[in-house]
């Protein structure tokens, strides 16, 4: 796939470029602009470059001069974006530099060079060899997203030890959650249609992506924070959704980023989760709850990045939902109980586990039937992007059936001990 890009300067190229694609039957995906309105190139740029599958994409960006373009393609990790404005520097850059983003000038070149120069681009191969150091170098350098998790992390740390304020957690959680969307991590909205009613323009979908991802992130966060009330709780249900996200990753064909590392955090956590369960030889407390649910929210984005299928996009949010429900159904109790919305920073007692027990279920009985639900809610979101509507929803009455059974035998049995 290659992914097209343009400002107001190189609009007219990029057209011209589509065409010569359809005719040649290559296919591409065009993150705009999309008319001779003025625009700012940083925007696409980064629109274009964020949603690249790395290792398997390739995108050609136009503006004036083509140098605009370049400085911000090369802000994101493992861009390597180069300026061409002959057919002997595109396949240099392919061949010695790697390159996987073509600049070209707009004011500068005509439609001919410019298929000239690309096609010189996209024929050669990647030489390795001396040049694989080079890139190792530039892969150092690129990990700097990784400030976000160092942030929470040390300020989890903080409140484990002596203790932190809520405000002064969230507010690290939105830096934290602002360094991965610098970074170029984030959601693409540009296929959600309904959002469009709002507005079409490049920088209000860019604004409203941005929104949503800072929420997203710091919403996940909190999410397997609060629920980290019973011993291996939030780490069974996080190795859950990881295993589910990990199935939905592979059969959608998500990149391949995304499928190490939630095999990785899977790994982690098996390896954690026999310690952390009732009675619990090691607790996670807030530095790890906070990890898992900024892991989750972030390779969750990764794993959808280059999906157009608005089912895929939302998986996570099902995957997810036991959390996520829990979550929200605790910030509208606390604003409801408090009469305020600084209600939303006072802990209560009304989580779902907190329900169970005082239903009369044990800790251990409690997890196990939040780890079903998670598990539930998982099987229904595979057989929902596999099998269709029909089938999951089937799948989700039956499971529905088996849980109001089960409670209805266990209630049974304790009026019956109540009655003697």
């Amino acid at each position: 796939m290659i992914l097209l890009g343009a400002d107001h300067r190189g609009y007219g190229l990029k057209e011209k470029i589509k065409k010569y694609f359809d005719e040649k039957n290559i296919e591409y995906k065009d993150y705009g602009t999309y008319s001779e309105e003025i625009t700012h190139y940083p925007i696409i740029a980064k629109e274009v470059c964020s949603n690249m599958n790395l290792g398997e994409d390739e995108a050609i960006l136009v503006c004036g001069s083509g140098i605009g373009m370049g400085i911000v393609a090369n802000k994101f990790k493992g861009i390597r974006a180069g300026v061409c404005m002959d057919e002997e520097a595109a396949k240099h850059g392919k061949e010695n530099d790697h390159t996987n983003v073509l600049i070209l000038s707009g004011d500068w070149m005509d439609i001919d060079k410019a298929i000239s120069v690309i096609e010189a681009w996209r024929v050669p191969e990647y030489l390795h060899g001396r040049y694989d150091d080079r890139e190792k170098m530039i892969e150092e350098i690129e990990n700097e997203y990784f400030i976000g998790m160092f942030l929470i992390a040390i300020t989890c740390f903080i409140d484990d030890v002596k203790g932190v304020s809520a405000v002064k957690k969230l507010i690290v959680q939105i830096l934290a959650a602002s360094v991965v969307v610098l970074s170029g991590i984030r959601i693409d909205i540009s296929n959600i249609e309904f959002l469009k009613i709002f507005g079409d323009s490049v920088n209000f979908l860019h604004t409203i992506s941005v929104v949503i991802t800072i929420a997203w992130i710091v919403g996940i966060t909190n999410a397997i924070n609060l629920i980290d009330g019973l011993d291996g709780l939030s780490s069974g249900i996080s190795i859950i959704s990881c295993v589910s996200m990990l199935i939905i990753f592979t059969l959608n064909s998500s990149p391949l980023i995304s499928i190490i590392l939630i095999t990785a955090l899977i790994g982690a956590l098996a390896g954690f989760l026999p310690y952390n369960v009732n009675p619990a030889k090691t607790f996670i407390g807030d530095t790890g709850s906070n990890f898992l649910g900024y892991s989750l929210a972030v390779i969750s984005i990764l794993g959808v990045a280059k999906t157009y299928t608005a089912l895929v996009v939302v998986a996570p949010i099902i995957i997810l939902g036991l959390p996520i429900f829990d979550t929200v159904f605790a910030i509208i109790r606390r604003i409801i109980k408090n009469r305020s919305i600084k209600g939303i920073m006072k802990p209560d007692a009304g989580h779902l586990h907190h329900k169970l027990l005082k239903h009369g279920f044990s800790q251990k009985q409690s997890v196990l039937i939040l780890y079903c639900v998670s598990a539930s809610l998982g099987m229904f979101t595979i057989i929902l992007l596999e099998s269709g509507v029909f089938k999951a929803l089937s799948f989700l009455l039956i499971v529905i059936a088996a849980f109001a059974l089960g409670f209805k035998e266990v209630f049974g049995e304790q009026e019956e001990e109540n009655n003697k």
